[in-house]
């Protein structure tokens, strides 16, 4: 198996699919830290893990192929920084709280995985409900991987909602 893996991906044949998706895989390193200074205090606050003495700092976020996913998700884009920073910076207020606490959550907890909705608006202000499954993959101590793969909802409210998801 693994070699026929191999050879589909050595052939360009995945970054072919991944071309063509409906979908985008995006990957992050998070690390666990102790609160030293206002700053990390601010973020702890923020993430709800202020009382634990740590909070979490996510770092190396990146899309598989960051060209495919601006195709099909063409997002408001800033030179300094990669398409899965974009991304994150293209939901609400409240949908980026909500991811924050779910990741911390679920990192705190010991899972393994979690799956969040979300809204996001696009370059031409029109917005998609996305469904991301999340793999959490301890690397050592106080660090994972976090390995996500996003689905376009074709919605643009969440199941059994009415609203947008969000308005900037």
């Amino acid at each position: 198996m693994l070699s026929a893996q191999t050879e589909y991906h050595s052939s360009g044949a995945l970054p072919r699919a991944l071309a063509q998706a409906r979908c985008l895989i995006w990957q992050a390193r998070v690390n666990r830290l102790p609160i030293t200074s206002t700053e990390s205090e601010v973020q702890a606050q923020a993430q709800g893990t202020r009382e634990l003495g740590m909070y979490f700092r996510w770092g190396e976020a990146s899309a598989l192929d960051e060209e495919s996913a601006q195709r099909w998700l063409p997002i408001p884009r800033k030179a300094e920084h990669n398409y899965a920073v974009d991304l994150y910076l293209a939901r609400s207020r409240e949908d980026r709280a909500r991811s924050i606490h779910a990741s911390v959550a679920a990192l705190t907890q010991g899972r393994s995985s979690y799956a969040l909705e979300f809204g996001i608006r696009l370059e031409d202000g029109s917005s998609r409900w996305l469904h991301e499954e999340v793999q959490i993959l301890p690397q050592a101590d106080d660090r994972w991987l976090l390995v996500g793969i996003c689905l376009d909802q074709y919605s643009p409210a969440p199941r059994g909602g009415t609203a947008a998801p969000h308005a900037h």
